[in-house]
């Protein structure tokens, strides 16, 4: 919660060593609490902020990614890309990725997608 308070973003980059060792990162860690409600679906999330006596708050009736709120085509690209970037370079992520959306549209050579990911 505090990597993405602070950066906007709470994808597998964020969450280095580094980053967990940010000063800021774990200072903002101490002030946070997390609390398990019952009540929520499991695709569902509630977020409250309390600052200088305010009171904001985040409702995620459906997580994205789920059966209720899909992702795009061009989300996923940029989720994928995002998480395979660091393992595979942004070359070889981006002809991974061109090459996983064809295999649907005409026969594809599963060899050659695990060559390029491996």
């Amino acid at each position: 919660m505090a990597v993405a308070l602070l950066g906007g973003e709470a994808g597998i980059a964020q969450y280095s060593n580094e980053r967990a060792a940010d000063p800021l990162v774990a200072a903002l860690c101490e002030r946070i609490s997390v609390h398990a409600d019952a009540s929520l679906r499991k695709d569902e999330a509630r977020a409250v902020l309390l600052r200088a006596g305010q009171r904001f708050q985040a409702h995620v009736e459906h997580a994205s990614g789920t059966a209720h709120n899909p992702m795009s085509d061009a989300a996923i690209e940029a989720k994928f890309l995002a998480n395979a970037r660091p393992a595979l370079g942004e070359d070889r992520a981006r002809r991974v990725a061109a090459l996983v959306w064809q295999l649907g549209r005409q026969p594809g050579d599963v060899a050659s997608l695990l060559q390029l990911c491996s």
